[in-house]
């Protein structure tokens, strides 16, 4: 019989308590609180989102610097990633991710909001990008600085991968072809979508139609580059959005009519003749469209695992259906 390795035994003799898992980072064994489980799936999505190799990531890293009023400051990043074979040290920073203790401190919190700590992160380190999250919302932002050396925090709806540039990101554009999607990043963007149309855009009945009417354009997108390349046509996405159109009234309007009229195509075709009527209309803002559009297009709904979709599936469900949706299951379905 086989020897079992070392490895094997003190893996198999590893007995967890209920509030208590192993990071995936550093193999040892932590409390299992909210902010600790929203941080193991950060890590997860820099690796396996983003292609960072685990070896250029640690988690609580302390940077110090002097701000402008001549003050010694202490700031611990939960997640720290460096240049890539590159010694873990401030020097190398390249992304600087905040976990927050947990839900009920939001993206504007006077304490710990996504400004608040990470503007001087940003401002008087070499790093140039940043993420914020409280396990529901997930924030990004980025620095830049002119010649006169004044730096601005601008947000953006994403931060470039490894061996990517923002200028990669903006130049990508309808080229750019969106993330397979980590274990739970699906479930979380969907979640992050309903609640923001629900609490944002005034639509509580209505936020799961309009979201489901958003997630089918994002597949007939998707599939629109096997109809071209069968056609000889040159695939070139229309449900993008651009990493700083957001941020103004003009790139949100681009936005809306861009996905809008992948509605318009969809509604059309002949394919969904049984799913809509042909009087459907998407009635988001265009600020909220923007919005919802940016959290889909990041990643790619058929290249997604089974379980991953259907994971998703039953978080949307689960929504429905404490609002009463029940007749909404059968659509999603046939989407799922």
């Amino acid at each position: 019989m086989a020897k079992r390795s070392s490895e094997q035994e003190t893996a198999e003799e590893i007995v967890l308590n209920e509030d208590q898992l192993i990071c995936i980072l550093t193999n040892k064994i932590v409390k299992a609180t909210e902010k600790e489980r929203n941080l193991q799936y950060m890590i997860q999505m820099m690796s396996e989102e983003y292609g960072f190799d685990m070896s250029d990531l640690q988690r609580d890293f302390q940077i110090a610097f002097e701000n402008d009023e001549g003050k010694k400051r202490r700031v611990k990043i939960d997640l720290a990633v460096f240049e890539n074979g590159r010694e873990h040290d401030q020097a190398n920073l390249i992304r600087a991710i905040v976990v927050v203790k947990d839900s009920k401190v939001k993206t504007n919190d006077a304490k710990a909001g996504v400004h608040i700590v990470l503007d001087d992160v940003l401002s008087y380190t070499d790093c140039d990008f940043g993420c914020w999250t409280n396990g529901e919302d997930l924030a990004f932002v980025s620095k830049t600085e002119d010649a006169f050396g004044q730096v601005e925090i601008e947000d953006i709806s994403d931060f470039p991968a490894a061996g990517q540039t923002l200028e990669d990101l903006e130049k990508a554009g309808d080229h750019a072809m969106p993330r397979k999607p980590a274990n739970e990043s699906l479930v979380k963007a969907f979640k992050r979508c309903h609640d923001y149309i629900y609490g944002n855009e005034g639509m509580k009945k209505t936020a799961f139609w309009e979201l489901l009417n958003l997630i089918f354009c994002k597949l007939y997108d998707e599939k629109r580059r096997f109809t071209d390349a069968r056609e000889g046509k040159s695939y070139r996405r229309q449900f993008w959005v651009g990493v700083k159109e957001q941020n103004t009234p003009e790139g949100q309007k681009a936005v809306a009519d861009r996905i809008k009229g992948i509605f318009r195509k969809l509604k059309e075709d002949g394919l969904y003749s049984d799913v809509f009527d042909g009087n459907e209309s998407i009635n988001l803002s265009d600020r909220g469209l923007a919005f919802v559009a940016a959290e889909l297009s990041k990643y790619s709904f058929l290249d997604a695992t089974v379980d991953v979709k259907g994971t998703a599936y039953e978080t949307i469900v689960s929504n429905t259906l404490k609002q009463g949706g029940f007749s909404s299951l059968t659509r999603l379905r046939f989407v799922v």
